[in-house]
């Protein structure tokens, strides 16, 4: 895998996180993306079911931004395996760690986790908007 790469995914995940805009994110994506989530009972996919996933839970946390703000926290360049971390509420109660895949130069998959313990990553306070 091209830590490289991943780390430049989860940049744009953390983009569109954080200004609430898929469009860092959609630019980057696989035709045959997936998103899984621990919490979530199936996988999203492809990129187009994601898309429209993706849409609505933007817009819920646009209408909730005053009482249930999001950050995504990027990792340090040069991790071995790069991922981003989510908190909800306030910058330290991170609810999740992200991780990415790539396939022919695009975001193939991301795999948002509750476990491991998100609160077992370095943090870095890197917020990319």
């Amino acid at each position: 895998m091209n830590a490289q790469a991943q780390h430049h995914f989860l940049e744009a995940y953390c983009r569109c996180m954080n200004t609430l805009d898929i469009a860092p994110l959609a630019a980057v994506l696989h035709p045959n993306f997936t998103y899984a989530a621990q919490t979530v009972a199936e996988e999203l996919t492809p990129c187009a079911t994601f898309l429209d996933y993706m849409d609505g839970k933007l817009e819920t946390l646009r209408k909730n931004k005053q009482t249930l703000p999001v950050w995504a926290e990027l990792c340090a360049p040069g991790e071995e395996r790069p991922y981003a971390l989510l908190a909800q509420g306030n910058k330290d109660n991170v609810v999740a760690v992200v991780f990415a895949k790539e396939k022919d130069g695009l975001l193939l998959r991301l795999d948002l986790c509750i476990v491991p313990p998100p609160q077992n990553f370095a943090r870095t306070g890197v917020y990319p908007n």
